[in-house]
């Protein structure tokens, strides 16, 4: 009689290797122990095309999409419309999709211009937010902001790593939770992001100027770039300004006012620019370029001291021991 037993056993391999692809279809392995999902509109993603997404503190993913916000819990998507109409403007965001999360239990969803915040304890969209910010502290400053008569609104909106809720509001910076407040400069250009240790706070700007404060006071400020990389920011007018000091190197009298006629530009503004450029007040970079110069003709050993004094208007500059030393370091 003929055995089926070998054909019993193929069969049952088979199924058994159908059963365990079956099962791992949804999870490839990547390591030992790990694993990625494929997530998308079969496992109820409201779209795929996905702008921006973060985990949130309670495990789940906060996914954004055109459609709206898709919160993922493990098992299922659930999604949150978000409609043009029910958002709010805040005019100096002009960046594109960015999540925060507070501690607050509220998602902030930032776009060109206008923000949207989710309760997410309820899984509702919340109507006007910004009113209901708080102005925690000794005073209610933002209050009192808002009833000025410059009527400052929220221009802009952050979370920082420790789930504080910063706004914008002209040139000022109001933490929401503590009332503290923090003034700008105009020349360090637009807020980018901003984070705290717990003792400081660092306003990184998009001029690469890196503000920080301790009790809402300025301690210091430092550049992302060096003088290279701030020269590559704007090389034309970084250019323009070094060749028109270099010709007049030996005018001493050369100074902001006649540059900034020569560059057809308003005093203020040339101010502004070069500051946010190198970081520096106009007047130590002309001087700066003259140093450079004075120590380039000092380094080719052709010319005497004074030639060089004389030939840079840097009489101000000390020569010792073969180098020039700038008195504003």
């Amino acid at each position: 009689m003929r055995s089926y037993k070998p054909y019993i056993i193929k069969l049952c391999i088979v199924f058994l290797c159908f059963w365990s692809w079956l099962l791992t279809s949804s999870a490839q392995k990547v390591e030992t122990n790990d694993y990625f999902y494929v997530l998308n509109t079969r496992q109820g993603l409201s779209d795929n095309r996905v702008l921006q997404m973060m985990q949130l503190t309670d495990g789940r993913l906060a996914v954004r999409t055109p459609k709206g916000i898709n919160l993922y819990d493990g098992r299922r998507f659930s999604l949150i419309p978000l409609p043009a109409e029910k958002a709010e403007s805040i005019t100096k965001y002009k960046g594109q999709t960015h999540l925060y999360a507070d501690s607050q239990d509220r998602l902030w969803v930032k776009e060109y211009q206008k923000i949207f915040c989710i309760l997410l304890a309820e899984g509702r969209l919340l109507e006007h937010p910004l009113d209901a910010l708080p102005g925690n502290g000794k005073v209610d400053k933002m209050k009192m902001m808002r009833n000025c008569p410059t009527g400052n609104a929220i221009q802009d909106l952050f979370v920082d790593s420790r789930k504080n809720v910063w706004v914008v509001m002209g040139d000022s910076l109001l933490n929401t939770q503590d009332g503290n407040l923090i003034h700008l400069k105009k020349e360090w250009g637009g807020l980018q992001d901003l984070d705290t240790d717990g003792k400081q706070v660092y306003a990184f700007m998009d001029s690469g100027i890196v503000a920080v404060f301790q009790n809402d006071k300025l301690v210091y400020t430092a550049s992302a770039y060096s003088a290279a990389e701030a020269i590559n920011q704007d090389p034309e007018l970084i250019l323009q300004v070094r060749a028109l000091v270099e010709q007049h190197l030996e005018d001493g009298e050369y100074g902001v006012e006649q540059l900034a006629q020569d560059l057809c530009m308003e005093r203020t503004g040339l101010y502004k620019k070069l500051t946010a450029l190198t970081n520096t007040t106009p007047v130590a970079f002309i001087r700066s370029i003259r140093l450079h110069r004075a120590a380039a003709l000092l380094q080719e050993g052709k010319q005497s001291v004074n030639e060089i004094t004389f030939a840079t208007e840097i009489q101000s500059y000390i020569f010792r021991t073969g180098q020039i030393i700038n008195p504003l370091i």
